[in-house]
């Protein structure tokens, strides 16, 4: 993976979390006041307490809109209880960019060493974050990675995000802030549907509902 010698370099020998069962979800922010990118960051601004979600069966992987404008999602890593992890790596789908066109995107977490593929973050691109233990990701549903972009009208068309394996490594997961670190792939990831539907995700162990079944449904639940 391309973050290990950044992971080893920022960690110290610690007992480790098992970080088997986790998923990546891309969720959909409710629609944020900023269009540039604000003094407090994306994360802070955008994806606070009383926006972001407390549980998986909240994630919201459709973003639908009827017309053009600034629309903001994020990537987050999950399991049934909470997880300290120091890094993470996957990569964005061939989604089309004429469709979505993300303008930034940033880390939510405080002295981050980010890898990033040549073309990030556009369609078929990856990215490798890591972080020191001392600021270590922790929780059940974290907030990784915010991703603010342009939306096109439905009446453009329609695509979709999936939050795949990095495409120069072949590996989509987290890794623990032990030294070494212990790697785990995801059990699963989201796609994030743009003016269509997209795929919700829930971690090994979670009591979910039956999904919507019909895109009357799926509008009506995340609208």
């Amino acid at each position: 993976m391309r973050w290990l010698a950044l992971i080893l370099a920022l960690t110290t020998a610690a007992a480790a979390d098992d970080l088997t069962g986790g998923v990546l979800i891309a969720h959909a922010v409710p629609e944020c006041a900023y269009t540039e990118s604000p003094p407090e960051g994306w994360c802070a601004a955008c994806y606070h307490e009383g926006v972001a979600i407390d549980q998986t069966t909240s994630q919201n992987p459709t973003l639908s809109v009827t017309e053009t404008t600034h629309r903001d999602f994020v990537v987050l890593a999950a399991w049934v209880e909470s997880k300290s992890f120091c890094a993470i790596e996957f990569g964005l789908g061939a989604y089309d960019p004429s469709l979505l066109l993300i303008e930034e995107t940033a880390v939510c977490n405080e002295g981050s060493l980010v890898d990033a593929t040549s073309g990030w973050p556009g369609p078929d691109e990856g990215i490798s974050i890591s972080v020191a233990r001392e600021n270590a990701w922790t929780g059940a549903l974290v907030p990784v990675l915010y991703l603010h972009g342009y939306v096109y009208a439905a009446s453009y068309g329609s695509t979709s995000v999936a939050l795949i394996e990095h495409p120069e490594t072949g590996f989509r997961g987290t890794a623990s802030c032990d030294s070494p670190p212990q790697v785990y792939a995801a059990h699963d990831a989201g796609t994030l549907g743009i003016n269509q539907a997209g795929r919700a995700v829930h971690p090994t162990g979670d009591s979910v509902p039956d999904p919507p079944e019909t895109w009357g449904e799926i509008k009506a639940v995340y609208q």
